[in-house]
């Protein structure tokens, strides 16, 4: 992903899961579903001082839940709103006004060369946990 700035570190999102919220200057994501395990602790991803992020930096590892089945959890938003992410009265999504479809984003960066992962690994996150 992009180079970027924590805007949330670690916080609880769902079944023992981590979340962690990176603006990435032109939109924000909620990477969801990590693991509490290092490298995902303060200061390892990140420059301690900033709280910048490098492109490619692995941020975590994605954590199995309950269904057993290890997904990474990711939102976008365009970063036009302002406040908390989740907005329990925002039915049906209960996020943000701003939360977009990140499909086109998705097929495009896939299309660049050095944002393909290798199949067998999740170089972006790391393995799942």
């Amino acid at each position: 992903m992009a180079k970027g700035v924590i805007r949330s570190d670690l916080s609880h999102f769902y079944e023992g899961t981590a979340s962690l919220v990176i603006d990435h200057y032109y939109f924000t994501v909620r990477y969801g579903e990590l693991s509490f395990e290092p490298p995902i602790k303060s200061g390892v991803y990140a420059n301690p001082i900033s709280g910048e992020v490098e492109e490619g930096r692995i941020l975590g590892y994605v954590k199995r839940t309950n269904y057993r089945i290890p997904m990474l959890h990711f939102e976008m938003y365009s970063g036009e709103g302002k406040g908390p992410l989740t907005v329990r009265s925002n039915k049906p999504t209960q996020r943000r006004h701003d939360l977009i479809d990140p499909t086109a984003w998705l097929v495009e960066w896939s299309k660049v060369p050095a944002c393909r992962a290798e199949p067998a690994s999740l170089s972006l996150f790391g393995k799942a946990r």
